[in-house]
């Protein structure tokens, strides 16, 4: 075994030197001697003279490590770092040619900002469910929007049977409660039913089975609600409560966007905590 190091004292700074294998393209670290394998349960004693092991590792030429990250990019890599950094590039020339422009007051940015952040946080709440379908499945739901649309849509007749009766603006606490229930209860319903009836039976199928199901299931939803609610525009009716906006070192702010953004960020951390410290979660995390 390897020898014992004196109390209190630190391990070398090359103990956590990472080592790219040419022959089997395999993360290699050795750390106080012993060999740690990527994929491997075991680890695989090298030299008892750990010093020496770690000035081996130190050693290993730029070559092996250089064929070690050509193993790892593809092509595709390589294009979709070019496509990433051609839109970077693009952005920062058009924010800069903006900029130098003087066209926006500093309070017009400042409104971009917000309402970027309160898309984005609605964005964000849909993209962590395409994650998680995904991440469980192994497939992409082009059905989500749909299953997303269906509880907000429904909705809306709510909210505006309440508003015609003036339930809304006597109890407006009561009444947003009630609409975002009905609202989770009509897309988790939709949700069930679609993963019951189309995915489900098809858990072992070929990839591009499901994939074609979905794009199915996502034109079948859409007609269903165009032929219940009609295909014309709806607006929800306004909620005094969140109308007007609050003043913070002279910028104006929103409610209903101050309001989003706060809501999305607990949403977001409750959905990792629950991933994180639940079995369930874990569950999720370990497919």
């Amino acid at each position: 075994s390897s020898p014992r190091r004196k109390p209190g004292s630190r391990s070398p700074w090359y103990s956590w030197i990472p080592v790219f294998t040419g022959m089997t393209g395999k993360d290699v670290y050795q750390v106080r001697g012993t060999e740690w394998r990527r994929g491997s349960s075991r680890a695989v004693r090298d030299n008892p003279n750990w010093p020496a092991t770690h000035f081996r590792a130190a050693l290993i030429g730029e070559d092996s490590m250089l064929e070690g990250w050509r193993e790892r990019i593809t092509p595709t890599d390589v294009v979709m770092w070019l496509i990433g950094a051609g839109i970077l590039g693009l952005i920062l020339v058009g924010s800069y040619e903006t900029l130098h422009a003087g066209r926006y007051t500093l309070r017009h940015w400042f409104d971009f900002l917000i309402f970027g952040l309160a898309q984005g946080s609605i964005y964000a709440l849909i993209a962590m469910g395409y994650t998680l379908v995904y991440g469980v499945l192994r497939m992409i739901n082009f059905a989500h929007g749909e299953v997303f649309m269906s509880g907000p849509y429904t909705a809306y007749f709510v909210a505006a049977a309440f508003y015609r009766s003036g339930f809304l603006d006597s109890h407006p606490i009561l009444s947003l409660l009630v609409i975002f229930l009905v609202a989770m209860l009509i897309s988790s319903f939709i949700a069930f039913i679609l993963e019951r009836v189309a995915y489900r039976p098809l858990r072992g199928a070929p990839r591009l089975i499901p994939l074609i199901t979905a794009i199915g299931a996502s034109f079948f939803l859409q007609y269903v609600f165009r032929g219940l609610y009609g295909a014309g525009f709806q607006a929800y009716p306004v909620v005094k409560i969140v109308e007007g906006y609050w003043v913070f070192g002279g910028l104006r702010i929103l409610r209903f966007q101050v309001i989003v953004i706060i809501a999305a960020a607990v949403l977001l951390a409750l959905l990792y905590s629950f991933i994180q410290r639940t079995r369930v979660g874990k569950a999720i995390r370990a497919v």
